[in-house]
């Protein structure tokens, strides 16, 4: 297991992550998320599925000057005869990477540096896809910012190995995410009223999973978890939104009049879905008030 001071939870999901934002290191790896060294696919697989390794990706990133900083891997819910153990070699896993460089420096770019998010799976749970994300220093939360509208995506289907090609497309994101800049910018010159706000964050809660307990209210997504988070731009209503659905943590009533607690979302399928909706409805928003975002061009087909 990974040095317990590295592993945080949100929801349900283990996260790995050092505490100080120093990249992960290979024993980390090893240990936390052994889907990663995955050498084949899991048995059963079609004689079509082409093999993308992860390992041989992350060799190719580091080599091009990325880092890892965070790591989650899914587990498995079914029923197979599989041992758990064994399945957990196989399972949807997610890696974030931005370019190598002291965090000091990087600080200087504001309080968002750009990153590469790329899921993969060796049991058909997933194909290899790649988005352009964010982590916002202040809070040491990540954004999503590839959707329709802004960054395309990469999808590959596991076809071939394609790591030299993954590696160009991954350039290619994260020069398209640049952008994100100036759109936070335009984001942070829009003031938002009181009732703009509450609109906002009740659209936000169309995009949160299901919960048995708890009910979740506009003012609950909008309370700021620090000072300099209170403004009512656009950009801090957007981040503290995002920051209080994916993290969870705050203080809700049940149906019944009971306290409880909301859960993170750590889940990697959910954390996608859900920060790219929240990225395009802030995108949306901005529109709306009279400021067009320059729309990205589609990265690729998928394959």
């Amino acid at each position: 297991m990974a040095d317990v001071d590295s592993v945080m939870r949100i929801g349900g999901t283990q996260v790995l992550r050092n505490p100080k934002l120093e990249p992960l290191e290979l024993p980390q790896l090893k240990r936390f998320s052994p889907a990663i060294f995955a050498k084949t696919p899991i048995e059963g697989v079609s004689a079509m599925y082409g093999h993308i390794n992860t390992y041989s990706v992350i060799k190719a990133m580091q080599d091009s000057g990325y880092e890892i900083v965070e790591v989650r891997q899914s587990k498995r819910r079914d029923t197979e005869a599989m041992d758990a153990e064994t399945r957990m070699r196989f399972t949807k896993h997610m890696l974030k990477f931005r370019k190598s460089g002291n965090i000091q420096k990087l600080l200087k770019v504001g309080d968002v540096i750009p990153q590469v998010v790329m899921l993969n799976s060796h049991d058909r749970s997933s194909g290899f896809q790649l988005y352009a994300g964010m982590f916002r220093l202040v809070c040491l939360n990540g954004l999503i910012v590839s959707d329709s509208s802004f960054v395309e995506p990469i999808k590959v289907r596991h076809t071939a190995t394609m790591v030299e090609d993954i590696l160009q497309r991954s350039e290619m994101l994260i020069k398209q995410a640049d952008g994100v800049y100036a759109v936070r910018e335009k984001m942070l010159g829009i003031d938002l009223t009181p009732k703009d706000a509450v609109r906002f964050a009740v659209k936000a809660i169309e995009f949160r999973p299901p919960r048995r307990k708890g009910v979740m209210t506009p003012d609950t997504l909008l309370e700021a978890r620090r000072p300099e988070d209170k403004p009512n731009d656009l950009w801090h209503v957007f981040n503290r939104v995002q920051e209080n659905m994916m993290r969870g943590g705050n203080e809700l009533t049940t149906g019944e009049g009971h306290r409880a607690v909301s859960r993170g979302i750590g889940r990697i399928e959910r954390d996608v879905a859900v920060n790219s909706a929240l990225w395009e409805l802030a995108v949306d928003t901005l529109e709306k008030h009279g400021k067009p975002v320059k729309k990205g061009k589609r990265v690729v087909e998928e394959i």
